[in-house]
C-alpha cells in the first residue's frame, strides 16, 4: 500500500464515519398524526419554528403511544433534535397566540422550552461511529 493509500485511509478513518441515529418518542396521549423530528447539525435555523434550517426532517407515524425513528448513516458530529406531534397533520407546531404550543413538542437532552426553544448548545449531543439512541418525552 502506497503512502498515499495509507494517508487517504486514514483521514477517511479520521472524518468519514457515521452511525445510525435512533430516535424514541414517547409521552404522547393517542396514535394520531405524525412525529415531526428535525436534526440539526448547527445552531443555523435551530430557533426557528419551522425546520427549513434543518440537517434532516422527517415524520414518522405512531403506534402505541410510541413512535421511532432512524436516522442511518448520519457523519460524526454534533446534533440537536425538535420534534413534535402534529396531531391534526397540518404540517405545523399549533400555537395559542402568545406563541404557547397547543401541541406537545421535545428536545434533545430532556430539555423543557419554558420561554421558548432552549438553546442549541444545551440541546446538542455527539454523534461518533457508534450507533446512538435519543429518547424524547414530548410534553
Amino acid at each position: 500500500m502506497s503512502f498515499f493509500s495509507v494517508l487517504l485511509f486514514t483521514i477517511f478513518l479520521a472524518f468519514g464515519q457515521s452511525a445510525n441515529l435512533t430516535v424514541v418518542a414517547t409521552g404522547f396521549d393517542d396514535d394520531k398524526g405524525v412525529l415531526r423530528i428535525a436534526l440539526y447539525n448547527s445552531s443555523r435555523g435551530y430557533s426557528r419554528k419551522d425546520a427549513t434550517g434543518a440537517f434532516m426532517a422527517v415524520e414518522t407515524g405512531i403506534s402505541g403511544k410510541k413512535a421511532m425513528f432512524v436516522f442511518e448513516n448520519i457523519p460524526s458530529g454534533t446534533y440537536a433534535i425538535k420534534a413534535y406531534h402534529d396531531e391534526n397533520g397540518n404540517g405545523k407546531l399549533d400555537t395559542v397566540l402568545l406563541g404557547i404550543p397547543t401541541e406537545k413538542c421535545a428536545f434533545s437532552n430532556k430539555l423543557r422550552g419554558r420561554f421558548g426553544v432552549p438553546a442549541y448548545e444545551k440541546a446538542m449531543f455527539v454523534l461518533n461511529s457508534e450507533p446512538l439512541v435519543v429518547e424524547l418525552n414530548l410534553k
